[in-house]
């Protein structure tokens, strides 16, 4: 599908009715978010343009602007085509995968996304020579890989190499349906994606530690499979039967599915976690095996209004000494992504700045990982003073 094409049909997705992604319930197949902004290259507002259309250097002076500007290092950007084999027999898979590095020189192209030129990064660009922590990315229902291209660009910009695969047949042009086995794919795209980096002559020899998975909406429900939640496969086979448990993936529904279901996903190449806006909590009945720390994101207005965190399942249901949970006080679902500050009154965005929305996403995921992963004392500051936005419950 064209470019053009593609914007037309996302332009035909603004509001759309809400699905249910907070951890109350599932999905109902409402697209998550779906394009980038505009990027003014700010990242927050602290930098002005230069001629190239890329922000200036701004010489952060305290820990929150140390982590919640633009990093020191220049973003670069390419794709790469993933194949493997379905774990259902059913041949070879083919996805695009997306990758944000830290690049060798500030020259060239600026990459396009799915509607909008980068104003930060530098396509195809040498990378610098060095190994990096990284960033695995889960795109969420009807959404694009670089739907959170803010968050990607700010964490390739401070050092980290950032991948997104794209889960063929669950985009924005793929409409609104979903099958059983979308389910059971996500999470092997994600691992066959990191097996590719892993051994690709170009991102295999950036590739270091640690590696944190994160994931919006749909995607956060591949990052808790992925990180060692058990499936409810009895509750998901009598759900089927009555209709009971109100989720998609019914559809396709099949013993060979549940099987695969069963033994679960559980990928232990990952140090940490930031769970954003996840839905589908009832497909899950045990989280004993998610042992790495866990950063729950929510939204107040995505289900999860101030002071109610006994409400939130996800979080009740895991009980790591480092974990945090993260409400975005006045925040909608896709305030987490770029779509709000592209099209305000997109579905599920808030009547808050858009724009400072993804700043605190992009500050306190930083910070979480940084403090939690590498000891960092500019992230401990971050998460010490908070915001008033941000409602930050640490584990008791």
């Amino acid at each position: 599908m064209s470019r053009v094409a593609l914007a037309l049909v996302l332009c035909g997705l603004v509001g759309c009715g809400d699905d249910d992604s907070s951890d109350a319930g599932a999905d109902s197949g409402a697209p998550d978010a779906t394009l980038d902004a505009n990027d003014s290259g700010t990242d927050g507002g602290a930098d002005a343009p230069d001629a190239d259309g890329g922000p200036d250097v701004v010489v952060p002076t305290n820990a929150r602007e140390r982590l919640g500007l633009r990093g020191p290092e220049v973003v670069g950007f390419r794709e790469f085509p993933v194949s493997y084999e379905r774990p259902d027999d059913g041949g070879t898979r083919e996805l695009r995968l997306l990758a944000w590095y830290p690049g060798s020189v500030d020259e060239g192209e600026r990459p396009m996304y799915t509607l909008r030129s980068s104003t930060v990064a530098r396509l195809d660009v040498e990378a610098k020579p060095g190994s990096y922590p990284v960033l695995m990315f889960s795109h969420g229902h009807q959404a694009i890989p670089d739907a959170l291209a803010y968050v990607m660009e700010h964490f390739a910009s401070h050092g980290w190499i950032v991948l997104a695969p794209e889960h063929t047949g669950n985009t924005v042009v793929d409409g609104d349906s979903r099958t059983a086995e979308i389910y059971y794919l996500r999470p092997h795209d994600v691992r066959a994606s990191l097996d590719f980096a892993l051994a690709d002559e170009v991102l295999g020899a950036l590739m270091g530690s640690p590696r944190v998975l994160s994931g919006h909406s749909f995607g956060g429900y591949t990052a808790y499979a992925l990180a060692g939640a058990s499936y409810d496969v009895d509750a998901i086979r009598d759900g089927c039967a009555d209709e009971s448990l109100g989720s998609a993936i019914f559809e396709g529904l099949t013993e060979d599915a549940l099987t695969l279901l069963d033994g679960g996903f559980a990928d232990d190449r990952y140090d940490a976690m930031l769970a954003m806006a996840s839905g589908d909590f009832g497909l899950f009945d045990d989280f004993s095996e998610v042992t790495i720390p866990v950063m729950q994101m929510v939204a107040e207005n995505d289900g999860h209004p101030a002071g109610q965190v006994a409400d939130d399942e996800y979080w009740n249901a895991l009980d790591g000494e480092d974990d945090l949970r993260w409400n975005l006080l006045g925040g909608a679902h896709n305030s987490f992504s770029d779509i709000c500050v592209m099209i305000p009154g997109f579905a599920r965005c808030s009547e808050q700045d858009a724009q400072s929305e993804i700043d605190l996403v992009k500050l306190f995921a930083l910070a979480f990982v940084r403090d939690r992963l590498m000891s960092d004392a500019d992230a401990a500051a971050v998460l010490g003073e908070g915001d008033v936005l941000v409602e930050l419950t640490p584990r008791e």
